[in-house]
């Protein structure tokens, strides 16, 4: 048996391998299995335990030429369609696989996590505003005591303007106050002074809180809430009620102050 020369004849790495005519035309199992062996550089006759897509090949291959040892056609088919094959996993890629990962993609952007904030935003009382408006306007020496006064009269449940009120009546509002023993009484209110006695306080506030807590527990948790029944107690030698009225018109002067901007 003959076969066409144009078959005998492979090249692999820029040389040409031939088929022996004792390979092809006796169908030599020996021979054949060295030039496949030496086409696709694997041993055919070594059966060892291989993964990669080669040697299955190779696996696969030498069972086929293992059923067709002694027909030449066997041995041509498998060489082609093993070199087929080999070409075209040669040039066709395989399909590529999403990596996974649970880390960010370096070109995209991570996502915003909002983080919890706090934030504390202090507001002068507008009524302090007021008084100490007031304060300046006449030039008070208790100006800037504003908040001191609406802290106090909350805590008293009076009205917030009232204390100072009567520091503008009793003292023009610390301009005049009585005098200690050559020290200043700071007792803007004429509160505890009856003959030669003089209550005195240590400061400006310690004065507020004193009297903010007199009114409230004498006359405002009493009921007691009109001005002119407040002086019939709290100054009853007040000529035709001069007192309250000086009061309260003090205290409209307060509540109603508007800055020049409004």
């Amino acid at each position: 048996m003959s076969i066409n020369t144009s078959v005998n004849c492979f090249k692999k790495n820029g040389r040409s391998l031939k088929l022996s005519g004792t390979a092809v035309n006796t169908g030599n199992y020996k021979a054949q299995t060295e030039v496949i062996s030496s086409l696709f550089d694997v041993n055919v006759e070594q059966k060892l335990p291989r993964t990669d897509s080669k040697f299955k090949f190779a696996s696969k291959f030498t069972t086929f030429v293992n059923s067709n040892r002694y027909s030449t056609a066997g041995v041509m088919c498998s060489m082609l369609l093993s070199f087929g094959i080999f070409a075209h996993a040669a040039i066709v890629p395989t399909r590529a696989q999403p990596l996974h990962s649970d880390k960010y993609s370096i070109y995209a952007s991570k996502p915003l996590v909002m983080e919890q904030s706090t934030s504390t935003v202090h507001t002068k009382d507008s009524r302090a505003q007021k008084i100490d408006a007031v304060y300046k306007k006449y030039s008070c020496p208790m100006e800037g005591l504003g908040e001191t006064f609406v802290n106090e009269a909350d805590k008293a449940n009076i009205p917030w303007w009232l204390v100072a009120s009567v520091a503008f009546k009793e003292s023009t509002c610390g301009k005049k106050m009585p005098i200690v023993n050559g020290v200043n009484s700071f007792n803007a209110w004429g509160w505890g002074v009856y003959g030669s006695n003089i209550a005195s306080f240590d400061n400006w506030a310690r004065g507020i809180e004193t009297v903010s807590k007199y009114f409230g527990d004498k006359f405002y948790s009493k009921g007691v809430t009109e001005a002119c029944d407040i002086m019939k107690i709290y100054t009853p030698s007040s000529p035709n009620g001069v007192w309250c009225q000086d009061v309260k018109a003090f205290g409209q002067e307060i509540q109603n102050y508007q800055t020049p901007n409004d």
